[in-house]
């Protein structure tokens, strides 16, 4: 599974997530909706939102991939307009969800990163050394092919970010913590209070 290790610049993260199962969890779900976010973003622009454009596709597999995806089209279209669907030309993005794009023919890598549930993953744990918020995809299995760049195939990260970009995941975790940070400070502060202060 591709996994990003949020917390890694922040040194005391491991102490406010070891308050309890509810603020790792806050965590993850602020921090996977801003990820969730930069991933759709960095599809959209094929690379262009997280750093270099993804490498272009060689003319070869473009033109083939230009009739994969012209075949699917007129296929969904077709079904679409045998079942009276008067949307017929929007019905290709709800079935295939994908466009012409690199790394999007039949949409299920996009949909890792960038959509909750499916193969998408988002967990928190927390260990000895401290919490980790881990983040990405545990499928489809040829995603490593294009991360790594194995064999013909040239690499394109599809987790690739800018460093704004991943302070704003570690931000969305800050936000989250602060409540439980909140909370324990008050409940230590009520338990070191002496009787009848008010505190």
């Amino acid at each position: 599974m591709s996994t990003v290790v949020v917390n890694r610049s922040l040194k005391t993260l491991h102490e406010a997530l070891s308050l309890n199962s509810a603020a790792v969890q806050d965590a993850v779900v602020t921090a996977d909706y801003v990820y969730r976010g930069l991933e759709g973003d960095l599809f959209a622009t094929q690379g262009g939102s997280g750093g270099p454009l993804w490498k272009a596709l060689s003319p070869e597999y473009k033109k083939r991939k230009d009739r994969m995806f012209e075949g699917a089209t007129r296929t969904v279209k077709g079904i679409a307009k045998a079942r009276g669907n008067r949307l017929a030309g929007f019905a290709v993005a709800a079935v295939l969800g994908a466009e012409n794009k690199i790394l999007q023919l039949k949409g299920d890598m996009k949909r890792a990163f960038a959509n909750a549930g499916g193969e998408h993953a988002a967990r928190g744990f927390i260990l000895p050394q401290g919490a980790r918020i881990q983040l990405g995809a545990q499928g489809p299995e040829y995603y490593r092919f294009h991360a790594e760049g194995v064999g013909k195939l040239p690499k394109r990260d599809q987790q690739q970010r800018k460093e704004d970009q991943d302070k704003a995941i570690v931000a969305g975790v800050r936000r989250a913590l602060v409540p439980h940070i909140v909370r324990s400070i008050r409940v230590a502060l009520q338990a070191g209070a002496p009787r009848g202060s008010g505190a």
